[in-house]
């Protein structure tokens, strides 16, 4: 329960005002666009978050690759955007990630 708590801290905290950090910005890390984050955090309290990473452009049937950025703590630091899935010339749409708690 503590992870999901992290979890909805780290989602609502990125609204509040004050300080932000953009996690994937568009025009960097050799991607034009990135389009449906998602964020999840582990049972060792790791932050991942992740999105689609789109090439040339904001299509749903373009080159999309997946990329994660990981943070051991609560969301500060962040680890270089890496790559997670990359489909080709195709599409790597949709990722989810789910947060077993049982495994």
């Amino acid at each position: 329960m503590r992870n999901l708590y992290l979890a909805l801290f780290v989602l609502f905290a990125s609204l509040l005002p004050g300080e932000t950090l953009d996690l994937f910005e568009g025009g960097k890390g050799g991607y034009s666009t990135y389009r449906i984050p998602g964020m999840v955090v582990t049972k060792r309290g790791v932050v991942l978050a992740y999105a689609e990473a789109r090439t040339t452009a904001a299509g749903d049937w373009d080159n999309i690759d997946v990329v994660l950025r990981r943070s051991k703590d609560g969301g500060t630091t962040w680890t270089p955007p890496q790559l997670l899935a990359d489909a080709g010339d195709l599409a790597a749409n949709n990722p989810v990630a789910i947060a077993d708690r049982n495994g």
